[in-house]
């Protein structure tokens, strides 16, 4: 596990620092255990000076950040880009951010975009930083007139580049790469999870396995409404999407019980050896939040947060999810046993996996899959959930020509654009969970590229003209 799991930013960096090294090898680990256990225990982002004082503006910004983002990644990378611009504006300057002038916040711009080639950053990549900039600003309630979102971006470039592989290469991709190594059957599901639904990998590690429907639920569908609670989105607004029968039975269901029941059982009996727990014990243990399933998607918390609260699964946020622990009464007056994590995607240590986890299972599978120089493309998860967004929105234009076809309805030039371009994008937005309708255009603009699907409806199209002609 590592030291700090919600890492306090700069004091890795100072540790090594010249101007640290006053500090003996006790003083160090007083300091380090201090931190760790402040910064872990009320999941506090901290960060300090070179000299190890507290930096109460970064921090202050940095904890701001940490409750209002979801994405544990994104308050990350938001708390570091304010601590570089925080250290370039005293390295350069000797100021500190009560200090700030206009005139730095320009040359820091100009600096990341047209200095050395060692620190520049492309237009897209700083568009990124500004955002952290101006919303630090606004934390800190400083205003400069001419520093605007519009004055202080990069030039956009459009970001319509569409990285996908092919299904036969997807296959090979998960039978000798993500199948044939350790975690086998946790990783091939996950893969098959994300081509086949299209959820960001944030979303999808962080699914309990008590959300995903009994194969019983689908009788004889083949697919089945899955609701994606608006806790793990992107947005922090939940979209339905469709789960595959086969993915459950052939992929999860087989991961659940066969690897992830084996690795749960292994961790519990050597995290919680005893037979049965209290309430009291289990809060005292550790970080994590105790539940015990009340019924289908109710838990009841039993310990480590407010107690004897029920509420729905879909409640629980980001950071909950990763803590929760499967408890059942045992038959005696408040006694509990530990049966099992929360989490679906459960690491060989008990923690849910990370998202640098997953990419570290990509980029070692793709190496064993020996793909690497035919698909052109880094697979990863999100050039997963590319080639679903082109498969679906290809298949779903195809049966809307053969429909219309079929039921001679191509009477209008407005109905045909309206039900190709419109309806079908506007369906795989809300399956991609997109705010912006010109953001899933780009796979329209892919499809028109690779595929006839476009023109052969106009062609339909014009055929039924010529006939009314």
């Amino acid at each position: 596990m590592p030291r700090f799991e919600y890492d306090p930013i700069s004091l890795q960096r100072d540790l090594g620092r010249p101007d640290a090294a006053f500090f003996d090898d006790e003083m160090k680990r007083l300091a380090l255990e201090a931190i760790d256990h402040y910064a872990v225990q009320i999941e506090q982002p901290i960060i300090l000076h070179s000299d190890w004082t507290l930096d109460d503006t970064l921090t202050g910004f940095a904890d701001r950040i940490a409750a209002t983002l979801t994405s544990r990644e994104t308050w990350r990378t938001y708390a570091i880009e304010a601590e570089v611009f925080a250290r370039f504006l005293m390295a350069r300057h000797g100021r500190r951010l009560a200090d700030l002038r206009e005139a730095d916040l320009w040359e820091y711009r100009n600096r990341r975009l047209y200095g050395p080639l060692s620190e520049r950053l492309s237009p897209n990549s700083w568009n990124k930083v500004a955002a952290v900039i101006l919303r630090m600003l606004r934390h800190l309630k400083i205003h400069f007139s001419e520093v605007t979102w519009r004055s202080y971006c990069g030039t956009r470039e459009a970001d319509d580049q569409v990285k996908m592989v092919s299904l036969e290469n997807y296959v090979t991709f998960r039978e000798t790469g993500m199948m044939s190594g350790r975690n086998n059957l946790r990783n091939g599901a996950f893969s098959e999870m994300l081509v086949t639904t299209g959820i960001r990998c944030n979303e999808c590690s962080h699914i309990l396995r008590q959300e995903i429907p009994k194969i019983g639920l689908f009788q004889d569908d083949i697919t089945r409404i899955w609701s994606i609670p608006a806790t793990v989105t992107k947005w922090e607004k939940g979209r339905d999407t469709f789960i595959s029968k086969r993915v459950i039975k052939n992929f999860i269901n087989p991961y659940i019980y066969e690897e992830r029941s084996h690795v749960a059982a292994k961790i519990i009996s050597e995290r919680f050896p005893l037979k049965s727990y209290s309430p009291r014990t289990l809060t005292m243990s550790n970080n994590s939040i105790f539940f015990q399933l009340r019924r289908p998607g109710i838990a009841e918390v039993i310990a480590g947060d407010a107690r004897k609260i029920e509420m729905p699964l879909a409640n629980f946020t980001l950071r909950e999810r990763e803590r929760l622990i499967e408890v059942r009464p045992i038959g005696q007056p408040n006694r509990f046993k530990v049966v099992d994590f929360g989490s679906l995607w459960i690491s060989e240590i008990g923690t849910c996996v990370s998202n640098s986890a997953w990419r570290s299972a990509f980029s070692a599978a793709l190496a064993r899959s020996g793909l690497e120089e035919q698909v052109g493309v880094d697979i990863t998860p999100h050039v997963l959930r590319h080639t679903f967004a082109v498969y679906m929105l290809s298949f779903m234009l195809k049966g809307l020509v053969e429909l219309r076809i079929a039921r001679g309805h191509l009477n209008s030039r407005g109905e045909i654009y309206d039900a190709l371009i419109g309806d079908p994008l506007q369906v795989l937005q809300e399956l991609l969970g997109h705010r912006s309708i010109k953001t899933t255009f780009k796979y329209l603009r892919f499809s028109r590229k690779h595929s006839r699907m476009i023109s052969l409806a106009f062609e339909a199209w014009d055929a039924h003209m010529a006939l009314a002609a």
